[in-house]
């Protein structure tokens, strides 16, 4: 992974950020976090926590409405499951100082609708 970050990726001038998995294990913990978060900091890339922006959003829908957007299993959403993920990412790159996804955002009314991160 560090490899094709950094030289061809990276070496091609791409703007890379890495993210944390947003599904669910059996234990509500977001699986693979470890090893975004360290490609990210091998490769001196943006990294941006999704799980930390998405847990208030989950907690504010509730475990029923949360639930229903993942309909076959614990990693795949439905639409409205994707709506909810990447708003939280986008809210993470937008809170994430030098993040070089930023400046494109051109729609930035996104939930949830403050930096403030959950740490559980």
């Amino acid at each position: 992974m560090t490899d094709a970050i950094n030289y061809h990726f990276k070496a091609k001038g791409a703007k890379v950020i890495s993210s944390k998995p947003p599904f669910r294990s059996g234990n509500g913990t977001p699986t693979y976090a470890s090893y975004a978060q360290h490609v990210a900091f091998q490769t001196s890339m943006a990294y941006v926590d999704h799980f930390k922006f998405l847990l208030p959003r989950y907690l504010q829908l509730g475990a029923s409405s949360v639930n229903a957007l993942f309909p076959q299993d614990n990693i795949h959403t439905n639409s409205i499951g994707a709506d909810v993920a990447t708003q939280a990412l986008i809210r993470g790159a937008l809170c994430g100082s030098g993040n070089p996804f930023a400046p494109f955002v051109k729609n930035t009314n996104v939930q949830p609708s403050e930096c403030a991160l959950f740490s559980p």
